[in-house]
């Protein structure tokens, strides 16, 4: 993401400083489109300038992409994602995952969203049938798709387990 607006931004000042204006509309599709060409068009008829940018993305990206590289590198001699018993182990799709981290994501993130809360309910009370149909979207996804894992259950040396029982496990409404 951080790169992708890195390189828009740079397409821009290269259109200001040409004189060439935006040929899309400045819609996600459009930015997309536009993104393509400008990077396509800077590539071909400025190679240097496009190096520089190249440059410039990859030193600000340099810890995410250290990162990336990393972790394949861990899957490629690991032969797998999964440490420990792979029998135990086994990798599967957990939807409500997603809501959680979201969950706590807006937590940490509460002092910048702070200012956000008036346009939210302005967008929702806009959206509101689209707000609803995504509530219970979310509602059935976590009904449906809350696992918990064998090991969870079973063993009580850890903190986890004690939440899942006492909070979880006390009404069938609390994982919502």
């Amino acid at each position: 993401l951080a790169a992708g607006q890195l390189l828009l931004e740079q397409i821009h000042l290269h259109q200001a400083r040409t004189k060439h204006p935006p040929t899309l509309a400045l819609t996600t599709s459009g930015q997309i489109m536009e993104l393509i060409s400008g990077t396509v068009r800077l590539a071909t008829r400025q190679p240097p300038e496009f190096a520089k940018i190249i440059g410039i993305i990859v030193t600000k990206c340099f810890g995410f992409i250290l990162v990336g590289i990393s972790f394949i590198l861990f899957v490629k001699l690991n032969k797998g994602i999964v440490v420990g018993d792979r029998s135990a182990h086994e990798a599967v799709v957990h939807l409500p995952q997603m809501f959680y981290f979201l969950l706590f994501s807006c937590g940490l993130l509460s002092p910048f969203l702070v200012h956000q809360i008036k346009p939210f309910f302005s967008f929702a009370w806009r959206n509101k049938l689209a707000i609803l149909f995504l509530g219970i979207l979310i509602a059935c996804i976590v009904h449906y798709n809350t696992m918990a894992h064998p090991y969870l259950l079973a063993d009580n040396r850890h903190f986890t387990f004690y939440i899942w029982r006492r909070f979880f496990m006390r009404h069938w409404s609390t994982k919502f």
